[in-house]
Formats: C-alpha cells, sequence, structure tokens
C-alpha cells in the first residue's frame, strides 16, 4: 500500500474546505492526509513542522490576498510546492501566480478527484525533479571547488619540495648544515603531503558511501579511554588536561574505525586549538534513542564571521594560519561526513577566547 500523500489545505472558508475535503474524499485509488489552517501565517508554521507533500492555498485570506499571498508562500514553503485555489472568475490571476512559484493554479467551481489528484503528483514530481536538479548543479559545484582546492593545497608542498632539491643541487649538499635544513624540510613537507592525500582519500570514500560499511555495537567507554592514553603524552607537553566521564556502560552503533577517526579529529583539535594549562573533557549522556558525545575544550574559541565556514573542506582558522599550526582544513569536514554516514549529527558552540564544544549523536546500541 503507498502512502498517504499528506496535503496541507490553506482555505479560511469552512463550506470551500468542507468541499474540497469531500471531494477527496471520492478517490478510490489514493489516500490523502489533511491538515487544515485558515491562515498564511499559521501554514507557513505548519509547514515547518510537519513538511507536508504539497499545499493547496486559497489566494484571499485573512492575512494576505492575491499575489502577495504566492510570494510569501515561495519564500515561506521553500521546497514544498504549492497549487493555488482560485475562482471561477479568477483564472488570469492563477495564470499570474504560476509565473510568481505556484506548480498550478485550480479554479474551486471545476474541481473532481481525478483532477486533484493529478494537479496533485504532477506538483510533486515537477518539485521532485527541480530539487534533483539542484542538488546535481550543487555537487558539481562542490566538486569543481574541491578539485580547485586540491590542486591549490598540493601545489604548496610540491613548490617547497622542489626548491628544497633546487637548493641542495646547486652547492647544497657540499655544506652539512645547509643540507640538513633542506633534508628536514623536505621530510615535513612530504610528510604533510602524505597527510593531505590520506585526508583527500578520506574524503572521497565518505563522498562514494563507502563509510559506515561495518556498524556495530561498541562500548564508548573503551574507545574514549583508549583515546585518551593515545593523546596523553601530547596533552602532557601542552600542559593540558584530559578528562572523561559518563560513558559506563555506553553502547552505540557505528563503525569502529570511524568512531576512533571522529573522536580523534575532535579531541586532536581541541588540544591543538588550547591554552597552555587549559583542559579537554569528553562526556556522554543519553537523549532520544542516541547517544550524544560532547568534547570541550578551553582553548581560543571560534570567531563569529569563521563558525559558517567550519566544516568547509581546506578551511583553516585566521588563528590557525597566522599561529602555523599544522593541518590540512579537511579533519572537521571528515568528521563530520563520518558522523553523518553512521547515522548521526555533529554541531558546535564556541565562545572566542574562552573554548568549544563540539557535540555529535550516534545510534544507541
Amino acid at each position: 500500500m503507498t502512502a498517504p500523500i499528506r496535503i496541507l489545505l490553506v482555505e479560511d472558508d469552512p463550506e470551500d474546505a468542507e468541499y474540497l475535503a469531500a471531494i477527496l474524499d471520492r478517490a478510490h485509488d489514493v489516500q490523502f492526509e489533511i491538515e487544515r489552517v485558515d491562515r498564511l501565517s499559521s501554514a507557513l508554521t505548519a509547514a515547518t513542522k510537519t513538511r507536508p507533500d504539497v499545499v493547496l492555498l486559497d489566494l484571499t485570506l485573512p492575512d494576505a490576498e492575491g499575489l502577495k499571498t504566492v510570494r510569501r508562500a515561495r519564500l515561506g514553503f521553500g521546497s514544498i510546492p504549492f497549487l493555488v485555489l482560485t475562482g471561477f472568475h479568477d483564472e488570469a490571476l492563477g495564470v499570474d501566480a504560476v509565473q510568481e512559484g505556484a506548480q498550478d493554479y485550480l479554479v474551486k467551481d471545476k474541481l473532481d478527484a481525478g483532477l486533484i489528484i493529478r494537479a496533485v503528483r504532477y506538483a510533486i514530481e515537477r518539485q521532485r525533479a527541480a530539487d534533483e536538479a539542484a542538488n546535481l548543479r550543487q555537487r558539481e559545484a562542490l566538486q569543481r571547488e574541491f578539485v580547485a582546492n586540491v590542486s591549490h593545497e598540493l601545489r604548496t608542498p610540491l613548490t617547497a619540495i622542489k626548491a628544497s632539491l633546487e637548493s641542495l643541487r646547486r652547492g647544497g649538499l657540499s655544506d652539512p648544515p645547509t643540507r640538513e635544513r633542506f633534508i628536514a624540510a623536505i621530510e615535513r613537507q612530504t610528510e604533510h603531503l602524505a597527510r593531505l592525500v590520506e585526508e583527500m582519500l578520506a574524503v572521497a570514500t565518505l563522498e562514494s558511501g563507502g563509510l559506515g560499511a561495518n556498524p556495530q555495537a561498541l562500548e564508548l567507554g573503551t574507545i574514549v579511554r583508549q583515546m585518551l592514553d593515545d593523546f596523553a603524552s601530547k596533552a602532557a607537553a601542552a600542559k593540558i588536561s584530559l578528562s572523561a566521564d559518563g560513558f559506563d556502560k555506553m553502547r552505540v552503533w557505528a563503525d569502529p574505525d570511524h568512531l576512533i577517526e571522529i573522536l580523534h579529529n575532535l579531541t586532536e583539535n581541541a588540544i591543538k586549538y588550547n591554552k597552555t594549562g587549559g583542559s579537554v573533557r569528553i562526556t556522554a549522556q543519553e537523549s532520544d534513542g542516541a547517544v550524544e558525545v560532547t568534547v570541550s575544550d578551553t582553548g581560543v574559541g571560534i570567531a563569529k564571521d569563521e563558525t559558517p565556514l567550519i566544516f568547509t573542506p581546506f578551511h583553516r582558522t585566521r588563528y590557525a594560519t597566522s599561529k602555523k599550526i599544522s593541518g590540512t582544513g579537511l579533519g572537521l569536514s571528515i568528521t563530520k561526513r563520518a558522523v553523518e554516514r553512521n547515522g548521526g549529527r555533529l554541531w558546535f558552540e564556541s565562545d572566542p577566547g574562552k573554548g568549544s564544544h563540539f557535540h555529535f549523536t550516534l545510534p544507541r546500541a
């Protein structure tokens, strides 16, 4: 049995609303679920909460009228398709409404179940096709941007390696201090290049859907304790304290390698962008059938104008570049994709100068 089509009916006239509902009840091969409101403001709120498949919108409402109704609906409904309802003498207005963004118009006096079903189905399919085309354009734009960023990021270490080799060829080999300096530079850039390639491969794996191939029930506390052990010496060298609590008997459903990657990236950033004498704390709590993990630090925080870019591939904060903190700018992008591939969500709060809190959820096992 196919799922019912969810309709949001925006109609302030009770008789017209009853008339439309009666027509839809006569449909034999389609089931409808109808939610009715009598104002555009109520419709915009309802659409956000329930995400109907389609909206049937009267053009004359107590808080909106005519094409102004359509313009507000176009902005408020977003990708939800909507059809306008007009009177017998307002077909020209219906045509104008379509030009303003409505999928179609229906004349109330000419309605029957077949006509509504065809119009609704056409509106849904047309919107779906438009969304798919928009998503395709977005993916293509992201791919072009990714290739451009990769080219730029690869060029930097390769240029440095080439310059060091040329300096060695021009006489640096005969001078031991100079030779050691350029060899060390080549080693650093080679390590950076290897890390960059490894993280780009991780991004490619995530984009292709390769992540999450082996989800299983995991003891979260065991993995977190191992993570603290792995970072103990690094944190001690930076005079940063590490702690974790709330993980007793916490079990999540995830790929073990990817959970380690998520925790590693967030913990490493919490140490890297912390202050001498600061702290990193990892906590967990159950919430709505999921486990929410939080990695908190007392570090430098993230500038407000940079927060929208924080998960963008290759983005590095001004602080990171000014302090020459090592990194590729891919860690948080990888982390976000990894969390989402494992059925979770990643978000953060940050107070510049005081620290950040990165939260992610995973299904509870």
